[in-house]
């Protein structure tokens, strides 16, 4: 998991230099990022050795190249030690209670109060795993489809992780990968199946 964090920062910036590099240097890119593709492919074979049903969620969610499965295994893993799912949202930095955004609003009201010269006290930080919160964005992105350059897709970013997070969160409790049931929904069929058999 180290390694493919430690590539997967690296993935996004050789696949810009690829666009924007010299013909003559873009070889030795090219295989760099091949490097970083195997790396994937080899983190995704380790996890679904250890997590078979992984591959049912990838088939659930539609992910299909090895970029994206590799995230999305990261997001499994760091899922796993997770009792509760607002420790997910703390892990990946969002924090979505409204004492939160009136703190934050207040924050920026005594900001502007203060004068240049005078010392402001330092609130406790939020600590959160950065590589954790990264993996998620990139892999909303990847399964939404979002352009993060796109004012509407930037403004529905954050609810799309959260909701995508929430549908991993489900199917990593159920194991069976039934989200709609765990959530209360149910198809028309099967609530006319349940009813008949009542």
């Amino acid at each position: 998991m180290h390694l493919w964090g430690d590539n997967s920062g690296d993935y996004q910036k050789y696949r810009q230099r690829l666009k924007t590099y010299p013909p003559e240097k873009r070889d030795k890119v090219a295989k760099l990022i091949a490097d970083i593709e195997k790396t994937a492919q080899d983190f995704v074979d380790t996890v679904l050795t250890h997590y078979p049903e992984v591959k049912e969620h990838f088939k659930r969610l539609g992910i299909t190249d090895d970029i994206t499965q590799a995230y999305y295994c990261e997001v499994f893993l760091e899922m796993l030690p997770c009792e509760k799912f607002h420790q997910v949202l703390k892990k990946a930095g969002i924090d979505v209670s409204q004492k939160a955004h009136l703190k934050r609003q207040e924050q920026r009201k005594q900001e502007k109060e203060q004068k240049d010269g005078e010392e402001q006290n330092k609130e406790k930080k939020f600590i959160y795993d950065g590589k954790f919160s990264n993996a998620l964005n990139q892999l909303t992105i990847k399964v939404r489809k979002l352009n993060p350059r796109n004012k509407d897709h930037k403004r529905v970013m954050p609810i799309a992780i959260i909701l995508l997070a929430k549908e991993i969160w489900l199917l990593l409790q159920n194991g069976d990968g039934r989200v709609g049931e765990a959530l209360g929904w149910m198809s028309r069929a099967l609530s006319k199946e349940r009813d008949q058999q009542l």
